[in-house]
């Protein structure tokens, strides 16, 4: 299920929910089956017995998106494949969900932002301080000082303080 918008070939992307936790499996099964699969991961820094780790988190738990080509592919074969639950389907028309290209564009672009860390942050932005003697603390962005520190408002016994963080020490609140 291809669309050629202004010669310009795109593909339709679905929506699979999921067995619990198995959506690697399921991305698995499904590219065994020559489907276009995309799964997105952010990195994110988790607090795990009193420190900061790093790591890959999922963006949309239980779901995974399946890109539909020219391949002749029977999107029936995709409620039967293991770590797949169900198709969603449109409750109206009974057809499969679909999610247009623009979309999971715009999910890939936000990824990479994301993954470039602190590049396009703007002022008033909520952050989360993960290392150093505030690391539980929220904070909020005022200014970069330089290329490796920012200034951020932090709230300490009810009262705001500016303070010079350095920008490995901090990511984007979700």
């Amino acid at each position: 299920m291809n669309i050629i918008c202004s010669g310009v070939e795109r593909t339709m992307w679905l929506i699979a929910k999921t067995k619990p936790n198995q959506e690697k499996r399921a991305q698995v099964n499904l590219e065994n089956q020559n489907f276009t699969v995309f799964l997105p991961y952010i990195e994110r820094k988790t607090f795990k017995k009193s420190s900061w780790v790093s790591g890959k988190e999922l963006l949309f738990h239980g779901y995974i998106f399946i890109g539909i080509g020219d391949n002749g592919h029977n999107i029936s074969k995709i409620n039967n494949t293991i770590g797949v639950s169900k198709l969603l389907v449109d409750y109206l028309s009974h057809s499969a969900q679909v999610v247009p290209e623009n979309i999971i564009s715009e999910i890939r672009m936000r990824i990479k932002v994301s993954s470039n860390h602190l590049d396009d942050i703007k002022m008033n932005d909520k952050l989360q301080i993960t290392n150093g003697s505030q690391n539980s603390l929220s904070a909020i962005f005022i200014e970069k000082c330089t290329h490796n520190r920012s200034k951020v408002l932090i709230n300490i016994l009810n009262s705001q303080r500016e303070v010079i963080i350095s920008n490995s020490d901090l990511q984007l609140s979700l």
